[in-house]
């Protein structure tokens, strides 16, 4: 197909010239193809906008004649492939209202930290006299309620919550014997 000039081209255009459209569709086509458009109405919608571009940018004269009319067109439909390519595309969006701005992990330096207490904490434990260590572990580590421990150990609520302050107190004069508070 030779192109004529551009102002020919648009009076072609705004006139809806079947020839001339029809060897456009064509080119557009076979264009949109090689971008694996499959589908009629792919195909269709995508040689749509490209009628459009094609008029608005002879229209505003964004076509000056340094290239060929085909490789022009060849570009408008380039270009326009690949924008309807990037809409078709499923785009994941996330409310903007939901992302952290900031990054709440701990640092190199906070995890360090953190395990130099479990360090010392475990020191600690295991320090502490046998019946006291027994009951932390039921009431710290195995959640266990005063009552609940009381009823385990038969003995009165008040007494279990009496030892576990006297453990509390021994766990704090150790942590003061390492240096810790």
């Amino acid at each position: 197909m030779a192109f004529p000039s551009a102002a020919t081209i648009l009076t072609k255009l705004e006139t809806n010239d079947a020839g001339f459209i029809s060897e456009l569709t064509v080119i557009i086509k076979a264009i949109g193809r090689k971008w694996h458009w499959s589908g009629h109405d792919e195909i269709d919608d995508v040689a749509q906008e490209c009628y459009l571009k094609l008029l608005q940018n002879l229209r505003s004269g964004k076509f000056r004649g340094d290239s060929s009319f085909k490789t022009y067109l060849y570009a408008i439909i380039r270009n326009t492939c690949i924008d309807y390519y990037k809409r078709s595309k499923i785009v994941e969006t996330i409310d903007i209202e939901k992302v952290a701005l900031t990054d709440h992990s701990p640092s190199a330096e906070e995890n360090m930290i953190s395990r130099d207490k479990r360090k010392t904490a475990c020191r600690v434990i295991l320090a502490l006299p046998a019946e006291c260590r027994k009951l932390w572990r039921m009431v710290f580590f195995g959640k266990k309620t005063y009552s609940e421990v009381a009823e385990s150990l038969q003995v009165a609520e008040g007494t279990i919550k009496r030892k576990v302050w006297q453990c509390r107190q021994e766990a704090r004069k150790k942590l003061e014997s390492l240096g810790e508070l």
